[in-house]
């Protein structure tokens, strides 16, 4: 389950040398860039600083785009994932490497990794609530990453009620090549604003044998699909 971790704990789980995943994101979750990066040091409080390697014309350009605006980024330390949100502050060209420098994050999320592959997606999706207040009304929102034991969920702010932790869901949307939309059960496991949108962790508790075949498929085909940090990590590791 996420949890969210105090200024002294940051400090103490941050390890020089660690590769993860910065990304500037927008409404839905829709990532505008992904940009592995390493973390080099920090000043508590204040901010810190990450190598995002070799610059090109076109990377520098975008990252320039992006100054003072929200980001996240994530890494892996002692088999628990951590997203640290804040904002970034500069970008500059030193020996022919990047530096970009990270507001100090007012808080991070800390949760269990997960090791399974999954598949970063946009799948619209009909949402309905089960055992709670509007139970039967559809919902619609999307599938931001999805495996065979669950989903990110992208719910819109504001048309959609804060849904609690621990509820279940019934998500219809299609996949692969399978012919009609599938149905779903999952419970929801973590719940995150982020702008004017619910970003809802889905672990599913009934999905039909036809969809996990589909999605087993889909990524064993797919050389994007692994997880992204865990691909770092290994890289770091040879």
């Amino acid at each position: 389950m996420t949890r969210l971790i105090t200024s002294k704990e940051i400090v103490s789980n941050l390890r020089v040398g660690v590769s993860g995943i910065l990304q500037f994101s927008e409404k839905y979750k829709q990532v505008k860039i992904r940009q592995p990066a390493t973390i080099l040091g920090w000043k508590p409080g204040e901010r810190f600083l990450l190598d995002a390697g070799t610059p090109t014309y076109q990377n520098s350009a975008r990252l320039h785009e992006f100054l003072h605006e929200r980001c996240i980024y994530r890494y892996i330390v002692n088999h628990c994932a951590y997203a640290l949100e804040g904002r970034l502050l500069d970008v500059s060209v030193q020996m022919g490497r990047r530096s970009l420098w990270i507001g100090w994050p007012n808080h991070v999320h800390v949760y269990p990794y997960r090791s399974e592959s999954r598949m970063e997606v946009e799948l619209p999706c009909n949402v309905q609530a089960i055992g709670m207040t509007g139970a039967g009304e559809v919902f619609h929102g999307q599938i931001l990453d999805l495996s065979t034991i669950g989903c990110c969920l992208g719910l819109p702010a504001t048309d959609v009620p804060r849904i609690g932790v621990g509820k279940t869901l019934l998500l219809s949307f299609h996949v692969g090549d399978l012919p009609a939309p599938c149905a779903v059960e999952g419970r929801v496991r973590h719940v995150r604003d982020y702008d004017s949108t619910h970003i809802c962790g889905i672990e599913f508790s009934a999905i039909p044998e036809e969809v996990t075949a589909e999605l087993h498929s889909l990524l064993a085909n797919n050389p994007h699909f692994p997880n992204e940090l865990e691909a770092l990590r290994s890289r770091k590791s040879e």
